[in-house]
C-alpha cells in the first residue's frame, strides 16, 4: 500500500527533474522518518534516478515551508563552494503544495552503519575524523540568516524546566543539571566560535560514498556555538556505543572527545570543557524526549544513565568542576 501512494504524482507533486514528466515512479525504496516520508524513485517515463522527501508538516514554526528551505539552503551551500571533505547532494526540485523535494540519490552507507562494522578503533576513529572534517567544512561557509540562537544560559533554564520530573525521579540526572548550573558562568565566559548550525549532526545524516562523505537533513537556521553540532554527534555515538563493536567493551570518552576535536579544529582543555557540558545538554534533553517513545523506560533509562554517568566522571577526572 505504501508502496502504491508513493508510485502517484500526486503524493508528491515534483515532476522529473531530468525531462520535467509528471507520470509518477517506480519506487526502488520507501519509506519515513520521524518527520518526513521518503523514497528512491525512478521516473516512469525517462528512468532517472532520484531521492524524494515529503516533510510530515508542511512548515516551521515560524511559517517557512520545511521543503522550500532545506532547498534553499542545499542551493546556497553548493553557490558557496566547498572544500573535498564536504560534499552535497544535488538539489533538484521542490513543491511548496506538498512539501517535498527532489535531489541526488547518493549509493553509500551512513555512518552510523560504518561505525557499527568497525572492527578496531583504528576504524572508529577515521569516521570521527572525517565527520569532523565534513562539520568543519559547514562551519566555514556563510550563514543562510544572520540570526544568533540562545546561549548557554537561556538553555540551561529551559532544560531544567523540560527535565524537572526527569531529576526528580533520577539521581545521575539530578546531579548533571547541578553539575551544569554550577559550570554555567565558567562555559559561558569561554570563547566560542559563532557558525552556522548543522541543527541535527549525527552520525546517520552523513552518507560515505566512493567520492567522500556528504551530509544531509542541513538545517542553517542560526548561527551560534559551532561546539553544539560537535556535542551533538558525540552524544549521538555515546548512546549507541553498545552497537559498536570497537568501544562496545573499551570506552573512553576522552579519546573519541579528543580524536573528534583535534580533527574538527581544537583539542584544547577549554574545548573540552564546553564540550562537555553541551554533551550534558543534549543527552539530558534526548533522555526525556525518549522515555515518550516506545522503548520501555527501563532499557532507555540504564542507557541514558550510563553516558551521563560517564560523561560527568570525565568533567571530574579532568579537573572541570567537582562532579560528586
Amino acid at each position: 500500500m505504501l508502496r502504491w501512494i508513493y508510485e502517484r504524482h500526486s503524493f508528491w507533486g515534483l515532476p522529473c527533474y531530468a525531462c520535467g514528466g509528471s507520470d509518477g515512479w517506480h519506487t526502488l525504496f520507501c519509506g519515513w522518518r520521524s518527520n518526513s516520508y521518503i523514497a528512491v524513485a525512478c521516473c516512469r517515463k525517462c528512468g532517472a534516478e532520484q531521492f524524494l522527501k515529503r516533510y510530515r508538516r508542511p512548515v516551521s514554526d515560524d511559517g517557512t515551508c520545511l521543503a522550500q528551505w532545506e532547498y534553499d539552503v542545499l542551493c546556497h551551500l553548493s553557490r558557496a563552494g566547498y572544500a573535498p571533505s564536504f560534499l552535497l547532494p544535488t538539489v533538484f526540485r521542490f513543491a511548496a503544495a506538498t512539501c517535498a523535494l527532489s535531489m541526488q540519490y547518493l549509493r553509500g552507507e551512513t555512518m552510523d552503519e560504518r561505525m557499527r562494522r568497525a572492527v578496531d578503533r583504528r576504524d572508529l576513529d577515521d569516521c570521527l575524523r572525517v565527520s569532523a572534517m565534513w562539520l568543519r567544512g559547514l562551519h566555514a561557509t556563510p550563514p543562510l540568516r544572520d540570526k544568533t540562537g540562545n546561549g548557554p544560559a537561556t538553555m540551561l533554564l529551559r532544560l531544567e524546566s523540560d527535565c524537572g520530573l526527569l531529576a526528580g525521579r533520577n539521581a545521575v540526572a539530578a546531579r548533571a543539571l547541578l553539575y551544569m548550573r554550577s559550570c554555567l558562568h565558567r562555559v559561558s565566559s569561554l570563547p566560542v566560535e559563532l557558525v552556522p548550525l548543522h541543527g541535527d549532526f549525527k552520525a546517520s545524516n552523513l552518507i560515505w560514498t566512493e567520492d567522500g562523505i556528504y551530509g544531509v537533513d542541513i538545517g542553517m537556521r542560526f548561527k551560534n556555538a559551532g561546539v553544539m553540532d560537535a556535542a551533538q554527534f558525540i552524544a549521538d555515538v555515546l548512546l549507541n556505543r553498545c552497537s559498536m563493536k570497537a568501544i562496545a567493551s573499551e570506552y573512553d570518552t576522552a579519546a573519541v572527545l579528543g580524536v573528534f576535536l583535534e580533527a574538527y579544529d581544537d583539542n584544547s582543555k577549554h574545548k573540552w570543557q564546553i564540550t562537555a557540558w553541551w554533551l550534558l545538554y543534549f543527552l539530558l534533553s534526548r533522555w526525556e524526549e525518549d522515555r515518550d517513545g516506545w522503548k520501555p523506560s527501563i532499557i532507555v533509562d540504564r542507557a541514558y544513565v550510563s553516558a551521563v554517568a560517564e560523561v560527568m566522571a570525565f568533567c571530574g577526572r579532568n579537573g572541570f568542576a567537582e562532579a560528586a
